[in-house]
């Protein structure tokens, strides 16, 4: 098997002769003998002073941080903190679908209406507890007994309510 040479380039910073092998030589982006010699280059090419998105401290930023809108964060300790404090606000009425009361209401409905859907009448599907008045609009009835029927999913679905659709009372 007969193998090419290696094509041989100066380095761009230093001038230390360097060899290219394979794909390297063949796209010819060997241009630095080390790495120490590529980051020389990028402080060299030009040096931007950004504000840390976190601390809002100023830190340098070169190479490829600078172009690709990198290089936010002035250390990785204001990255991993960024990354821990919760961009959104927890949705409050989650909190209260979630709690005790709720779950009992929902049974409520259910064994009043005996497990079976109000509007299609069908029994042994999957059931929800529908709020005919918006659960998020009337806070007041939310857990009243009135407000509430057993609906199939495909019949719940299809009430205007359904999803946070635009209700219009």
């Amino acid at each position: 098997m007969n193998r090419k040479p290696p094509e041989t380039k100066d380095c761009e910073i230093c001038s230390k002769e360097i060899f290219a092998y394979g794909s390297v030589r063949r796209r010819k982006t060997k241009k630095f003998c080390s790495v120490a010699c590529r980051g020389i280059n990028q402080t060299r090419v030009g040096v931007v002073i950004k504000k840390c998105k976190v601390c809002s401290k100023d830190f340098k930023v070169s190479g490829s941080q600078k172009t690709k809108g990198m290089g936010i964060y002035c250390s990785i300790k204001c990255m991993a903190v960024s990354y821990r404090t919760p961009t959104y606000k927890p949705d409050k009425n989650l909190s209260i679908r979630k709690s005790w009361a709720y779950t009992k209401w929902r049974k409520s409905i259910y064994e009043r209406d005996d497990y079976t859907c109000q509007i299609c009448h069908k029994r042994g599907v999957r059931i929800q507890a529908d709020h005919i008045k918006p659960f998020a609009w009337y806070p007041e009835l939310r857990f009243e007994l009135s407000n509430g029927r057993t609906l199939c999913v495909d019949c719940h679905r299809m009430t205007p309510t359904y999803g946070g659709r635009n209700y219009q009372v």
